[in-house]
């Protein structure tokens, strides 16, 4: 561990202090171009003015590698921590309405059976979810009454169509 720790150090050293071109950029980062700083020849760069920076990628964002910008994550899915080279699929039973965060389990009596929802759907009339995080809703125990529940879906489609118009 101590070892890989370094060697890191190491690599992220002569990294920050040769820059590199944009086609080295890593995944996770993007890649800056060298402004006021302190520049070193390098026998492969085309002009010393062709040395690139890299900057994580913020939580909520990702990059694929040789890339100037960070990406946001598609509706659905998300990046809790910064560096990802792609985001992750919000799974069944959960929403995942901010891209920088980790997934929310749907709350008791509402439910999705699909990956990449931003919000939960709530059981129909006759049937509930018991526990967080349901990919499907359970048929009401007998003798129980189990009345629909409101659709925070709703909401988000119209906070959606408002912010498109």
């Amino acid at each position: 561990m101590k070892t890989s720790f370094i060697g890191l150090l190491v690599f992220c050293c002569v990294w920050d202090a040769l820059g590199m071109k944009l086609s080295e950029c890593p995944p996770g980062y993007r890649c800056v171009k060298r402004t006021n700083r302190l520049r070193f020849a390098r026998s492969n760069a085309a002009e010393p003015n062709d040395e690139y920076d890299a900057i994580l990628c913020s939580p909520g964002t990702y990059s694929g590698g040789a890339s100037e910008e960070c990406l946001p994550c598609p509706t659905g899915t998300y990046a809790p921590i910064g560096g990802l080279s792609e985001c992750i699929k919000c799974p069944t039973g959960h929403k995942c309405p901010d891209a920088s965060a980790y997934p929310e389990q749907c709350p008791i009596n509402t439910y999705t059976n699909k990956t990449k929802q931003i919000c939960c759907r709530p059981c129909p009339a006759g049937e509930h979810a018991p526990v967080k995080g349901m990919g499907q809703c359970l048929a009401c125990p007998a003798g129980r009454r189990c009345p629909a529940g409101e659709d925070e879906c709703k909401q988000w489609t119209q906070f959606l169509l408002f912010r498109i118009k």
